[in-house]
């Protein structure tokens, strides 16, 4: 009997130590796990882009709570409060009229409905375009196939941080067709293989901190060739006072096209013939085809 007595306060023992080392608590419900932090990412624009001043810069973020709900979302700029959302979805767009050319930070802050937050940053860098324009040729200029086209361009840049010029590249027709990247910044067009007609010349000049500018023109090629004049002959060539001379012009055409030939006694008078004219020892007679 006195065996089973010890037994019974023995199994009654170890039965409230086990109850008391159960998973509830006195109220009989289970402990409240942690809040989960929310997340918060910056979607648009991507890190390190680069923009010129007066630019608009819609900024994007997508915050969201596993366990919870988002309360509100904060945006700053180099740690200055900037915009504050509590519906999603939570953008704010930045205008950098105001703003100071290089680096800037924006940060976009998520909290929860229980106080816990997270925040996730960017980094935009302000920029004044290079200049940039043609030089030469002049805009709608004619030339002929086979021409060979000087195209300068003059540029430079401003931008306090950078002030150097990347690299200029020459376009024909939206074909890039060289890059240069020293001064003077030029490119020699051989037209022989373009077809007759419209054609245009443009070139994109990039400073070293990725700033762009565009400068085009409009030009044409012309498929009838200049006449050249190879020499002019005199028979005799040395005449007296009241004699004549026969003046011979010796032109080709790269074309083929037949001739004709303007003789001038003076620079306002002109007659017209063939390619021999007489000259009598007076003016000097100039040939034109």
């Amino acid at each position: 009997m006195k065996k089973w007595t010890i037994l019974l306060v023995t199994l009654l023992f170890l039965g409230m130590i086990f109850w008391s080392c159960s998973g509830e608590d006195d109220s009989g419900t289970e402990p409240v796990p942690d809040n989960i932090a929310p997340t918060c990412e910056i979607t648009s624009p991507a890190n390190n882009l680069i923009y010129t001043i007066g630019d608009t810069i819609l900024v994007q973020v997508n915050a969201t709570d596993e366990d919870g709900s988002i309360d509100e979302v904060r945006f700053y700029l180099d740690s200055l409060q900037i915009g504050l959302y509590t519906d999603s979805p939570y953008s704010h767009i930045l205008t950098t009229n105001t703003l100071s050319l290089g680096l800037h930070t924006i940060l976009v802050e998520a909290e929860d409905n229980e106080g816990l937050e997270t925040t996730d940053e960017i980094i935009i860098n302000l920029n004044n375009p290079p200049m940039c324009q043609i030089s030469e040729p002049e805009n709608n200029s004619i030339f002929e196939i086979g021409d060979i086209v000087s195209i300068v361009v003059d540029a430079s840049d401003s931008n306090k941080f950078s002030k150097s010029i990347a690299n200029v590249e020459f376009y024909i027709d939206n074909v890039l067709r060289y890059t240069d990247i020293d001064l003077p910044y030029s490119y020699e067009w051989n037209t022989a293989s373009y077809s007759s007609g419209n054609h245009v010349i443009k070139v994109i000049t990039e400073d070293n901190d990725g700033a762009e500018t565009e400068s085009q023109i409009n030009t044409a090629l012309d498929s009838n060739h200049s006449p050249v004049i190879n020499s002019l002959l005199a028979e005799p060539n040395h005449i007296g006072i009241s004699s004549t001379s026969i003046i011979t012009c010796i032109a080709t055409d790269y074309d083929g096209n037949a001739l004709t030939y303007t003789w001038r006694k003076t620079v306002m008078a002109k007659t017209s013939g063939e390619e021999r004219v007489k000259y009598p020892s007076k003016p000097l007679m100039f040939c034109q085809c």
